[in-house]
């Protein structure tokens, strides 16, 4: 669960984020949305643990991200708009470079998931090959598989443009629906983009239900 309670940020008379509050249900997809310079990445700073509220407090899981914040990070992953990767190191020894940090157990196990994951993608071809010679669409593709490889209950998507295609294929589903077995109905997408027309119609209602929360200047509405 993500709470959010009166989440204000402001840097010196500038309020970024204004007395922000809501709240996000396990098993559901969550879109902020809204104009750049509304206060989604600040929230989503604050969310992480990275930049601290003026006002407010923020849990994952019901730990504070700044009192608990190692805590509150195991239950998250993140994939940054812009992903800077190691160049020098193959996509495949990045997503174990990664699991390493989480203290993902090595084995037969991890490198299943890790397999199952770069084949949805369609990316497990070249999984060998050094990161320098990706595209930004497979330097994306491998950030997901590495924000998902120590298996958490929430997974953050910075700027949907870039990855609204993977989000509208059915491997995009279908790995939402293997971590979805993996940790029960206690997995959430939370989706923040400046795209006011990314509605993410064809997200499967039946499978993951979903609401969408518009970012103002100065709040959500």
């Amino acid at each position: 669960m993500i709470e959010a309670i009166t989440l204000t940020k402001k840097f010196s008379e500038f309020t970024a984020v204004d007395r922000l509050s809501f709240q996000v249900n396990p098993g559901e997809i969550y879109g902020l949305l809204g104009p750049n310079g509304s206060g989604k990445s600040t929230t989503m700073r604050m969310l992480l643990g990275l930049l601290k509220p003026t006002m407010g407090t923020a849990r994952i899981n019901g730990f504070d991200v700044l009192e608990n914040t190692v805590e509150a990070k195991r239950f998250m992953g993140f994939v940054p708009e812009e992903a800077v990767l190691p160049d020098r190191l193959t996509g495949w020894e990045y997503i174990n470079y990664v699991g390493d940090i989480w203290r993902v157990p090595r084995g037969s196990k991890r490198d299943e998931e890790i397999d199952e994951l770069l084949t949805l993608l369609d990316i497990k071809d070249a999984s060998d090959d050094l990161i320098e010679t990706y595209s930004k669409g497979m330097s994306r593709k491998i950030g997901i598989v590495a924000a998902l490889i120590h298996t958490p209950k929430i997974l953050i998507l910075d700027e949907l443009p870039t990855v609204v295609t993977l989000i509208a294929m059915e491997p995009m589903k279908d790995i939402m629906t293997m971590k979805l077995k993996i940790v029960e109905p206690n997995w959430i997408l939370s989706i923040i983009t400046a795209w006011k027309n990314s509605h993410p119609r064809r997200f499967d209602r039946k499978r993951i239900p979903h609401r969408i929360a518009i970012a103002t200047t100065r709040a959500i509405i």
